[in-house]
């Protein structure tokens, strides 16, 4: 019974560790956005990534271009 338990706590703790380490990669790869965890019944079942792209107009120019980010690690 308590052997049970254990391997029963050690899956929970191995799951919980994968669901964060999938936010973690979500994050590090959202420049502009949302990251949205939903959870039902006590649980983690989805986790949406909403990215944004944003364009500017160039002074002089007819056409919206990306600014350039100079933060961006690559």
């Amino acid at each position: 019974m308590v052997n049970e338990m254990t391997n029963r706590d050690a899956d929970k703790e191995s799951g919980y560790r994968e669901i964060l380490e999938d936010i973690k990669s979500h994050l590090a790869q959202l420049q502009f956005g949302s990251l949205e965890i939903s959870v039902h019944n006590g649980q983690v079942v989805q986790i949406e990534r909403r990215e944004k792209k944003r364009y500017e107009k160039r002074e002089g120019a007819n056409l919206l271009v990306r600014p350039v980010d100079n933060h961006v690690n690559k």
